[in-house]
């Protein structure tokens, strides 16, 4: 499932120079982003914009000025973010290029559309945001949704050719002959190497909790008889899995078990919102299954905690 964004075309601020930026996306079919990928500050818009949107997602480059909306255009994102644009684009003068992500295709759009409702769906002010069309909020369903649909409709099926740009750089699917597979569904670990493990998720969670309570919330253990959830958080309904490791065996672990702790929970819980709590930023082809069951990532960035779900839990 792709989600979508709004970037502002106001890259660095400075009102003068927003004519140039536009005509620098357009030039380059790619979003642009005046913050630093690595730059925390700033509720941490630079890190999300290069590291939680994710290839086949979907970019509106977009602002609300003078209460009316200003649209650039929109496009599907293609690989991973660059901080360099083409030499043949015209960036402004005495301006920074932070990151940027590649379009394409990019469809130019620079009158609102009649009948979207762009401009309540652009009721924020940041360089970041984003769109949430199965939002519960009816007033922002009904805005979100339908620039969402609007700009799918525009895009016709493309995203299944980004589904099929990302299997080209991998090996062919194919089935085998059971006995010919080399792949064991067990993994056989010692002792020593469950007590490592053990103390990384311990020390992962205590910086995660040591984040939390820095912004005021609590997280807790939830046990379930025998068994223990790592972390939930009461005021956001959030149930956290925190594992050693980013490889894929340990999150499709991570999956099984939020998946029966929320079973578990239903009546206390109802429909928690499920995050996995990893020690470095994953590998984004290992992930993408994860959106339709709506589990989120969390990890550490330079002493601060960062997430593909808009900060939700962080």
């Amino acid at each position: 499932m792709r989600s979508y964004w709004v970037v502002s075309p106001n890259v660095d601020n400075r009102e003068a120079s927003v004519p140039d930026w536009k005509n620098a996306s357009i030039a380059g079919n790619a979003a642009i982003m005046g913050y630093d990928p690595d730059d925390k500050s700033h509720k941490g818009i630079g890190p999300k914009f290069a590291y939680a949107i994710a290839p086949g997602d979907v970019i509106l480059i977009a602002r609300r000025h003078k209460n009316h909306a200003d649209i650039v255009g929109f496009g599907i994102v293609r690989g991973k973010y660059k901080t360099r644009m083409n030499k043949e684009v015209k960036i402004p003068d005495g301006s920074t290029l932070c990151s940027l992500r590649k379009l394409r295709p990019f469809i130019v759009q620079k009158r609102t559309p009649h009948g979207i409702p762009l401009t309540h769906a652009l009721g924020h002010s940041m360089a970041l945001a984003q769109l949430h069309p199965d939002t519960h909020d009816p007033y922002y369903n009904k805005a979100h949704g339908a620039v969402c649909n609007w700009m799918d409709k525009q895009l016709g099926g493309r995203q299944i050719e980004t589904d099929k740009d990302a299997l080209s750089s991998h090996d062919e699917i194919k089935t085998v002959p059971s006995f010919d597979s080399d792949q064991l569904e067990f993994t056989v670990r010692t002792r020593k190497q469950v007590k490592t493990a053990k103390k990384r998720e311990e020390a992962l969670l205590r910086d995660y909790r040591g984040w939390l309570r820095k912004q005021g919330r609590k997280l807790e253990h939830v046990k379930y008889m025998k068994l223990q959830c790592d972390g939930y958080e009461k005021h956001n309904n959030i149930l956290i899995e925190a594992k050693s490791s980013a490889g894929r065996e340990h999150i499709r672990m991570a999956v099984g078990q939020l998946l029966d702790y929320a079973y578990q929970g239903k009546e206390k819980f109802a429909n928690p919102s499920m995050g996995i709590l990893l020690p470095k930023k994953p590998d984004p082809d290992s992930v993408g299954w994860l959106r339709p069951l709506k589990i989120s990532l969390i990890w550490p960035e330079n002493k601060a905690f960062v997430d593909n779900a808009d900060g939700h839990f962080t």
